[in-house]
């Protein structure tokens, strides 16, 4: 079994590492959790967009998807794993109606964590009483939801890098470069009305354009 875990560890690792795309990772993920914990029957994982959670992979993928929003919100605001038993959660008042509606008897919920920044949630489950979840497992989940985590940050900050070198190459297209280079710095903290600035502004215009662009392809005339 130990084996076992660490060979599922190791190739989840080596996995993320060769995802170009977020969704192929993600669907990586949540099968390695499968191969990783014996008692797991399902696995997802959810992702924090804006103010709310979004199931973005599960599995297997012929079942639908157990995860409870409530259970991984706990995860969130805690910022820690936990187990989960069903009938055994004194003092958090009654089950979330989506354990019920699914039959989940048992429940790991670890949330993805970078540098103290909550990035989703990674879940494992099962339905049947006797298949309890261990302290290994739940270490095992832990691990393996920081591993998500560090992808997924990764992913994203690539994403933004591709994005600015874009409105970079279009900016420079239409500014020189000290002023593109003023407009990304400041991009995101514009304010609607505008602000007062000091400026030179050029008017020019192209005499006899309109009849010499009719008579040239687009692409001449940007």
């Amino acid at each position: 079994l130990a084996r076992r875990r660490l060979r599922a560890f190791y190739d989840l690792g080596a996995a993320l590492g060769t995802a170009d795309a977020l969704d192929p990772l993600l669907k990586t993920v949540v099968e390695h959790l499968l191969k990783a914990i014996p008692a797991a029957q399902r696995a997802g994982l959810l992702l924090c967009e804006g103010a709310g959670l979004l199931l973005k992979a599960h599995a297997p993928g012929d079942k639908q998807a157990s995860a409870s929003l409530t259970l991984a919100r706990r995860a969130i605001e805690q910022r820690e794993a936990f187990t989960w038993q069903f009938g055994a959660q004194a003092g958090t008042g009654e089950s979330p109606p989506s354990v019920i509606w699914h039959g989940t008897q048992w429940a790991m919920y670890a949330p993805l964590i970078w540098k103290d920044e909550a990035l989703g949630v990674a879940y494992v489950d099962n339905s049947e009483i006797k298949s309890a979840f261990a302290e290994d497992d739940l270490r095992l989940l832990m691990a393996m939801a920081n591993q998500a985590a560090l992808c997924v940050r990764n992913h994203s900050l690539q994403a933004a890098l591709r994005d600015e070198a874009v409105i970079k190459s279009n900016l420079l297209r239409q500014f020189s470069p000290k002023i593109a280079k003023q407009m990304l710095a400041r991009r995101g903290h514009l304010r609607l009305g505008g602000e007062r600035v000091s400026a030179t502004i050029l008017c020019s215009d192209v005499r006899g354009f309109t009849a010499l662009a009719a008579r040239m392809e687009p692409d001449d005339v940007v």
